[in-house]
């Protein structure tokens, strides 16, 4: 029986310099499972930008018709917060085994930047977002502003040797 390449994202395609469990300050919250309010929509779970939606009481993926709602409050969230990357199904952060349905499914979610975590602009899924290039900007200015990073894939990697 062949086996067919998916071409699903990693995790690390997404997020970066996430603490692991055994950092020094001892926090890991930065994910959470939620449930979403999106006509259904099968996709991938990775990189999927969502903003809350105060006025409907719901998560949305991010368009120019919600931007406005940016700097709100009453999602649920430890930290109140207003803007999310989907990073996993609702297994965990990472899982990445299957399409979701975001009508009927829920999926985990980086809401909150603890130490030095980040995500790589070009791991966002904006696709679905239908946001033009200044909305996009404040998008990523509302991620850095609840702790998440937005940063640049590096594009070389030199290796370097010690004798």
């Amino acid at each position: 029986m062949p086996v067919n390449d998916t071409g699903r994202k990693y995790f690390t395609d997404v997020v970066k310099g996430v603490n692991t469990f055994e950092n020094s300050n001892a926090m890991q919250y930065n994910f959470t499972t939620i449930t979403p309010a999106i006509a259904a929509t099968t996709v991938e779970p990775m990189g999927i930008p969502l903003i809350y939606n105060e006025t409907a009481g719901e998560w949305q993926i991010v368009a120019d018709t919600n931007i406005a709602e940016l700097g709100g409050s009453g999602s649920g969230l430890p930290n109140d917060g207003f803007v999310a990357i989907i990073v996993g199904t609702a297994f965990g952060a990472g899982f990445n085994n299957k399409d979701v349905d975001l009508a009927t499914e829920d999926v985990t979610v980086l809401f909150r930047g603890a130490n030095n975590t980040g995500v790589v602009r070009d791991g966002i899924d904006f696709t679905l977002a239908t946001l033009s290039a200044p909305n996009q900007a404040n998008y990523e200015k509302a991620l850095e502003a609840v702790g998440i990073m937005v940063i640049d894939n590096a594009e070389v990697v030199s290796p370097t040797y010690t004798s």
